[in-house]
């Protein structure tokens, strides 16, 4: 915007926080390359089930890409990190049984915005996300404006 690092903030304190986290940046990129394979298979359906409106059926076609990411092999390299298929699968369950509970989808609409982000292009859901480390042991995807990296120089 207007010429200015918009993420630089972001940027200096995901540096921080994995400097921090110990990890080695051949480590990180293991680790970014196993997310990877979780985005690519789960992105083209929530993009393709996200860019109708979200109503009552939203949930019900949810329900299979929970069960795909709990049986996908994700395991990091690292032990003590959780695989990113749980980490979605888990918040996109908690969202359904919410919304279950509830009689609304607010919980799938609050979902859907924390962890995709619009094309502003296409109208469709992309993988404008970032994998940034929220603890020592967990990573977490944020939304950014921008494209998904694949290719990646990370030195500490």
């Amino acid at each position: 915007m207007n010429g200015e690092y918009t993420h630089l903030n972001d940027t200096l304190r995901s540096i921080s926080e994995l400097k921090k986290s110990g990890l080695t940046s051949d480590e990180l990129i293991a680790v970014l390359d196993v997310n990877d394979v979780v985005l690519d298979g789960a992105e083209p359906k929530l993009a393709e089930i996200f860019a109708a409106r979200i109503s009552k059926t939203t949930g019900d076609q949810l329900v299979p890409i929970v069960e795909k990411l709990r049986k996908q092999n994700d395991q990091p390299p690292i032990p003590t990190i959780t695989p990113l298929s749980r980490i979605i699968s888990d918040s996109l369950e908690h969202a359904l049984d919410e919304a279950v509970i509830s009689g609304k989808t607010t919980s799938i609409t609050l979902w859907k915005n924390n962890w995709l982000k619009k094309n502003d292009k296409t109208n469709l859901f992309s993988n404008l996300v970032t994998v940034r480390p929220t603890t020592l042991t967990q990573f977490r995807l944020l939304p950014i404006s921008g494209t998904h990296a694949r290719s990646r120089t990370i030195r500490f």
